[in-house]
């Protein structure tokens, strides 16, 4: 029997869910303030990663935790047509956050705490 378009478009999105996946990055970096707290040695994790956040809706998130539940973060919506576009804007933000960063430099290039 043939797959309905519905069937199709889930296969579709979790075919691309799988691809964009591959791509998500991940580093830590050393702050000079407490994150709630921070992982040993004052360190952060920083992460790119696709999220997929409504049916056919894709994120690209940039992240930055502490080793509980605080963090900041920024997102970037993407679709099919621009996916690499906006995979190099997030990029560029994820490569933003380096060892001395702060929390007021996070929020002043745009991210929130979650």
């Amino acid at each position: 029997m043939p797959l309905t378009m519905k069937q199709r478009n889930a296969r579709k999105m979790k075919r691309l869910y799988k691809e964009y996946s591959e791509k998500s990055l991940s580093k830590f970096v050393t702050v000079p303030e407490d994150w709630y707290p921070c992982y040993p040695g004052n360190q952060v994790k920083v992460r790119l990663w696709c999220v997929n956040a409504l049916k056919g809706q894709f994120l690209w998130g940039v992240a930055v935790w502490g080793a509980d539940d605080f963090g900041m973060q920024i997102e970037f919506e993407f679709s099919e047509e621009n996916f690499e576009e906006k995979f190099n804007e997030a990029k560029e933000f994820y490569d933003l956050v380096f060892d001395g960063v702060t929390k007021k430099e996070l929020k002043e290039i745009g991210f929130v705490p979650v």
